[in-house]
């Protein structure tokens, strides 16, 4: 059982089905094709799948060149409803997607380094990042990731940034950036850590909708389009724009959650928001739409706590008695969706 690659990759569909998929795994006794993700890298061509299985040791520095799909363990695995092979995370220190890397995606990976996305139309989500996210490029969807003290910065054009958890640290809209969508994250702080931080530049008037801010300061609303946004910072630095857009300012915590804000990097998760509160059946989409990461109006998937990615996963493997030429097997799986 130990050389069971923790979760079943459904990987057969109409556009992967002439790829290839590699599996790396750095862990020391591990019989595994490659240790090293530099040397899967090589031998894949664009398309490819990369397994990076989980390890203690850091999978190191990379500058990614070709249009690939990066799948890693997730993080917080303690913080999973099912049990995971390995706790774990798959990490790397600073990253980058080169603009021959169009078209990635990553999904669940850590990345305590800088991650620098210098190409387009790439995908990142169910990522942690713990240091700082320069998107550069276009048509890059950051989804349902969560930034622990992290800083992003948003340089391209027609950015989607959705669902994500920002333990405080620093959000950035620079001036050139244009056609920003900010919709339906959670901007919080908690105790040890410093107040979050929120500059909008320029005045290409990205879009900020649904979000929390939950002792974020906030410069340069005046140059976003803000709608149906909460926040509890009582000053001119937390306000998160004009009532008549659906924007609240002021509101006490028990008016955004519905219990005290807890980290997750303690085993626990980001509390429910406040039943019957602003919060909730407000979004901007009118149809029952919540405020924060955990929801959407869209369809677009909500923030997952663990960062498991969203392919299932066998935990359990039962071997029954035989029975002439039969052997009942039962597997228990879970979507992850």
């Amino acid at each position: 059982m130990k050389n069971l690659f923790f979760t079943l990759f459904l990987t057969v569909t109409i556009a992967q089905v002439f790829a290839t998929t590699f599996r790396v795994n750095n862990n020391p006794g591990v019989d595994a094709p490659y240790t090293t993700f530099g040397d899967a890298h090589a031998d894949a061509l664009a398309g490819d799948t990369i397994l990076v299985e989980p390890s203690v040791t850091s999978y190191g520095y990379f500058v990614v060149e070709k249009r690939l799909t990066i799948i890693g363990n997730g993080y917080y695995s303690l913080n999973s409803p099912i049990p995971q092979v390995s706790q774990e995370p798959s990490g790397f220190t600073t990253f980058a997607l080169n603009p021959a890397a169009s078209g990635c995606q990553l999904i669940g990976l850590t990345f305590t380094g800088v991650l620098i996305i210098n190409s387009s139309g790439n995908v990142l989500t169910r990522c942690k990042f713990d240091d700082e996210v320069k998107v550069y490029g276009s048509n890059n969807i950051v989804q349902s990731n969560y930034f622990d003290v992290a800083s992003v910065e948003i340089w391209g054009g027609n950015i989607l940034f959705s669902n994500n958890l920002l333990e405080s640290g620093n959000f950035v809209i620079q001036d050139v950036a244009s056609n920003t969508l900010i919709e339906n994250n959670t901007f919080f702080y908690y105790t040890g850590t410093t107040i979050g931080i929120c500059n909008i530049y320029g005045n290409n008037q990205p879009i900020f909708r649904n979000n929390i801010f939950y002792y974020w300061y906030i410069y340069g609303i005046e140059n976003a389009l803000s709608y149906n946004n909460k926040s509890n910072v009582g000053t001119e630095l937390g306000y998160v724009g004009p009532i008549s857009n659906g924007n609240e300012n002021e509101l006490l915590i028990h008016n955004l959650f519905s219990t005290s804000l807890v980290s997750i990097n303690l085993s626990t998760t980001i509390s429910d928001l406040q039943p019957g509160s602003s919060t909730t059946n407000t979004g901007y989409y009118g149809n029952g739409d919540d405020i924060g990461a955990f929801n959407d109006g869209v369809g677009r998937p909500s923030f997952i706590v663990n960062g498991i990615p969203p392919f299932p996963t066998i935990y359990s493997l039962n071997l029954g008695s035989p029975n002439g030429n039969n052997l009942p097997i039962t597997l228990g799986m879970k979507t992850n969706n």
